[in-house]
């Protein structure tokens, strides 16, 4: 089978394959997590791979690819207090110090070795094939359920095992983690990802010598672009510095015509000479022609601006002297503001203080009155008493006078 239709039905698996469940982690299966790690950790890890970085410095970038490759769905990447890395499955519980497919790195690293021996990839391609498969008959016994709850949950018909993650993720990761990987060992063999099975029939061997005197005239021109870019720079840099040099014997174009180099004689009446640089007398004319010209520009723009300067120094004065008596005006405003303002509080507190008094006043009256009132009271309610009582004695003793006069004349 071709690796374009694994991709092709891979691509569609991952595409029909439903999300995981909320709250959990989510791990991307597809874009690898860049790690730093110094040279001592890159070596190490490349003899865990059985790679030799002596003998097999070809495989090398294996080892870097598969260091910053993605953890498997479920997988988290953690650092003790010690520093050091290690790996949690949060489905299983479990933790581990190496990357969950360092086994699979240690076989995709075979495939480099399979296929330089073989002479092509066809056996890879093959198992892989294979490979899918076999996983595609294992997650067939897999059903998607619901609990009673609404959680979405994955169940096997033959184990009974049940996950909450869909087992698709972490299987299809493995394989197209190797499909990756394949498919850069083949970009970077292109002659043996184009070359077929030995044992097999050549069917079309002149379209096979065209791709593969293709491949090479591809790799030519690149390198003899890239040579022909590193002429280019170093030739561009050879005729800079010799421009540089070459401008040491000649004058600056700002300065051409400027400057005049003379032989005189340093001591008169003797033979010594001397070079003494000049002006030239056309420069030195233009100079004093440019300051003359200045200084006229200059007097002409304070005799055009002069009356203008003298009418805004005229206005300004005036504005000042406006402004000044309309500061003064809002002042003393202000200040009559304030005295009438600081009268009203003054007549606010005494009538404040009239009303209090004559509240206290009336408070005072109004009390000698009720404590006059509730005297009176009392001295009504004592007489009231005794004359209630006065009329009691009477009517009893007016009642007993009448019982005992009945039974007087009964007798």
């Amino acid at each position: 089978r071709p690796l374009w239709a694994l991709r092709l039905q891979l691509s569609k698996a991952m595409s029909t394959a439903p999300m995981r469940l909320a709250g959990k982690p989510a791990t991307s299966i597809v874009n690898p997590v860049k790690r730093k790690a110094n040279v001592l950790e890159m070596l190490s890890y490349v003899h865990s791979l059985g790679i030799d970085h002596i003998r097999e410095a070809d495989m090398v970038w294996i080892a870097e690819e598969a260091y910053n490759a993605s953890l498997p769905p479920g997988w988290t990447e953690h650092e003790d207090e010690n520093g050091r890395t290690y790996f949690y499955n949060t489905n299983r519980r479990e933790s581990l110090w190496k990357h969950p497919l360092d086994q699979e790195f240690v076989e995709i690293a075979n495939y480099w070795r399979r296929a330089i021996k073989a002479g092509g990839f066809w056996d890879i391609d093959e198992e892989l094939a294979e490979m899918e498969e076999q996983i595609r008959a294992s997650l067939a016994d897999w059903m998607e359920l619901y609990d009673d709850s609404g959680h979405k949950f994955f169940f096997n018909r033959k184990t009974e095992e049940s996950l909450f993650d869909d087992p698709r993720h972490t299987t299809y990761h493995s394989l197209y983690t190797r499909i990756r990987f394949v498919n850069m060992m083949k970009e970077k063999l292109p002659l043996l990802a184009l070359a077929p099975r030995a044992t097999a029939p050549i069917v079309n061997a002149a379209e096979l010598q065209r791709q593969q005197e293709e491949a090479e005239n591809k790799a030519m021109r690149s390198v003899t672009r890239m040579q022909a870019a590193v002429r280019v720079m170093l030739a561009r840099r050879k005729a800079r510095l010799l421009s540089a040099k070459r401008c040491l014997n000649r004058v600056p174009p700002d300065l051409k015509g400027k400057l005049r180099l003379t032989v005189r004689t340093a001591v008169p009446g003797t033979h010594m000479k001397e070079c003494v640089l000049q002006v030239t007398s056309s420069h030195r004319r233009n100079r004093a022609a440019t300051r003359i010209q200045a200084h006229i520009r200059g007097l002409l723009a304070r005799r055009r601006y002069r009356p203008m300067r003298d009418h805004r120094r005229f206005l300004i004065q005036n504005t000042i002297k406006i402004q000044r008596s309309l500061r003064h005006w809002l002042s003393t405003l202000a200040d009559v503001k304030a005295a009438r303002q600081a009268r009203i509080q003054a007549c606010i507190r005494l009538q404040c203080w009239a009303r209090s008094m004559a509240a206290r006043k009336l408070y005072a009256e109004k009390m000698g009155a009720y404590a006059t009132f509730v005297k009176l009271k009392q001295v009504i309610i004592s007489i009231q008493c005794h004359v209630r009582q006065w009329i009691a004695r009477r009517r009893v003793k007016e009642l007993r006078r009448l019982k005992y006069t009945s039974s007087v004349r009964l007798l």
